[in-house]
C-alpha cells in the first residue's frame, strides 16, 4: 500500500492506493451529525477485525458502518484530485467519526478493518482520504471519505444481482448442522461458477476494479484471488461460518495473494479458493489447512496478529475423508481409491505424509498394479478403476488420479 500525505495550514489528507490512484482534497469537513455506531450492531460485532479493535476504534468503525449502509441510496458529491492543480468531483461520502483518530496508523487500520471484515461494500472503491487537524504539533483526523464506484441506481442494480447469486447458492445448500459439509458445498459452489480473471491480474485494479469483488466473482463469473476470497466470505458469513481475508503472498515468486482463514466446527483453519480452481477441476489441496501446511507455498503478511494459529487437522480435505495416509501399504491406498470409485468419483485425491510420498507415487505411477489392487476391492460391485491420467504434486505431498 502507498500513502500520499499533503498537509496545508491544519488541514492533513492521505489516499490509501490498492492498485488504483487518486487523493481527496484538503478541504475544511462539512459538520454533520454522527450516526449512531451501534445501530447495525449485530451485523458486525462478530466480524474478526472489528473485534481486534479498540473500543474507540470500534465506535468508528460502527459509525462508518453505519454510514454506508443508511446511505447506499443516496449520491453524495466529493472533490478528488491526484495534485494540487487538477481536482474532479466523484460521488462518495465523507463521514464524521466520533473520536479522532490518532495518526496516519489508526487511520490505515479503521479503513482496512471496514473494507476487509465486509464484502457487501463491494462498491466501495479502493481509495480512502481523511481530514482532521493539528494540536501541539501532532495530526488528528476526525472526518473520512469514501469514493463510490457506482452511483446509487447501479449500485441498487448491482445488490439486487449478488443478493440473488446468493441466495441461489444457498438454497442448494445441504441441511446439515455438519459446518464442514455446508463449506464443502459452497467452495464447489463458488469455484463452478468463477473462473480466474488472468486479463484483469496482469492490467490491475484500475481498469478492473470489479474483478477484485464478491460482486464479480458471483455475479460475473470472473474475478482475481481477491474476489474468490471475498466472495467465499461472504458466502460463508451467510451461513454463520466465520470466515475472514488473509494478505500474504506466494512463496515460490512473491506474487501478492489473498486467501481464507474459517473457523469450522470449531476448529481454526486455512482455505485457499483460488489456487483450489485448477479450469475445469477442483482439487481440494488447500482445504483447510493448518498453519504449517499453508506455510509450505503462502507467506501471510505483516501485521494480520487477529489471524490465530491454526493446528487442527480434523476438518482437513484429506483427513476427514480418509485420503491420507501416513503408510505406503498399497492395499490401504487401493481400498481408498475403490471407496471413492464406489461414490461416482471421475478423480481421486490423495494426500501422504512426507516420507510415504515417493513409495505411493511408484505404486499409483503403474496403472496395471494398481488397477488390479483397486477392482479386487469393487469385485462386488460390479465397478472398476478407469483409465487414468497420474498428476503429481510434490510440494504438498498429493496425487491426483483423473479419469481419462
Amino acid at each position: 500500500m502507498i500513502f500520499t500525505r499533503r498537509i496545508l495550514a491544519v488541514l492533513t489528507v492521505v489516499c490509501v492506493l490498492l492498485g488504483c490512484c487518486g487523493c481527496l482534497p484538503l478541504r475544511n469537513a462539512e459538520q454533520r451529525d454522527v450516526p449512531d455506531s451501534y445501530t447495525y450492531l449485530n451485523e458486525f460485532q462478530n466480524n474478526r477485525q472489528y473485534k481486534a479493535l479498540s473500543t474507540e476504534m470500534k465506535d468508528c468503525y460502527g459509525s462508518v458502518y453505519t454510514a454506508l449502509t443508511d446511505g447506499f441510496g443516496t449520491d453524495d458529491n466529493v472533490t478528488v484530485s491526484d495534485d494540487e492543480t487538477d481536482s474532479k468531483t466523484q460521488i462518495g461520502i465523507s463521514i464524521n467519526l466520533p473520536h479522532a483518530l490518532d495518526g496516519l496508523d489508526q487511520a490505515k487500520a479503521l479503513y482496512k478493518a471496514v473494507a476487509n471484515d465486509n464484502p457487501h461494500f463491494f462498491y466501495v472503491a479502493n481509495v480512502y482520504g481523511v481530514e482532521g487537524y493539528e494540536k501541539d504539533g501532532k495530526q488528528y483526523y476526525n472526518t473520512l471519505t469514501l469514493i463510490y464506484s457506482m452511483d446509487a441506481v447501479k449500485r441498487k442494480t448491482a445488490k439486487q444481482e449478488l443478493d440473488a447469486a446468493v441466495q441461489t447458492i444457498l438454497q442448494g445448500a445441504p441441511n446439515t448442522t455438519d459446518e464442514y459439509e455446508t463449506e464443502l458445498y459452497i467452495h464447489r459452489q463458488l469455484l463452478d461458477r468463477c473462473t480466474y480473471d488472468q486479463a484483469a491480474a496482469d492490467k490491475g485494479y484500475s481498469q478492473h476494479p470489479y474483478a477484485y469483488t464478491a460482486y464479480a466473482a458471483l455475479v460475473e463469473g470472473k474475478a482475481v484471488c481477491e474476489g474468490y476470497a471475498r466472495a467465499m466470505q461472504m458466502l460463508l458469513k451467510a451461513v454463520n461460518i466465520p470466515c475472514a481475508l488473509v494478505f500474504g503472498e506466494s512463496v515460490s515468486d512473491g506474487e501478492k495473494h489473498m486467501w481464507n482463514y474459517v473457523t469450522v466446527n470449531g476448529n481454526n483453519y486455512h482455505l485457499d479458493p483460488t489456487w483450489n480452481d485448477s479450469g475445469d477441476k477442483i482439487r481440494h489441496n488447500y482445504f483447510n489447512l493448518t498453519t504449517k501446511q499453508i506455510s509450505i507455498s503462502h507467506r501471510i503478511g505483516e501485521g494480520q496478529e487477529f489471524i490465530p494459529s491454526c493446528s487442527a487437522t480434523t476438518e482437513n480435505y484429506y483427513h476427514r475423508n480418509g485420503l491420507y495416509f501416513d503408510t505406503y501399504q498399497r492395499q490401504a491406498i487401493a481400498a481408498a481409491i475403490a471407496r471413492q470409485i464406489q461414490d461416482g468419483a471421475t478423480h481421486v485425491e490423495l494426500m501422504f505424509a512426507p516420507d510415504k510420498y515417493d513409495s505411493a507415487l511408484l505404486f499409483l505411477k503403474s496403472p496395471i498394479t494398481t488397477k488390479e489392487m483397486v477392482n479386487a476391492h469393487l469385485a462386488d460391485s460390479g465397478l472398476s478403476l478407469w483409465d487414468y491420467a497420474l498428476y503429481s504434486e510434490r510440494e504438498e505431498h498429493i496425487l491426483i488420479l483423473r479419469k481419462k
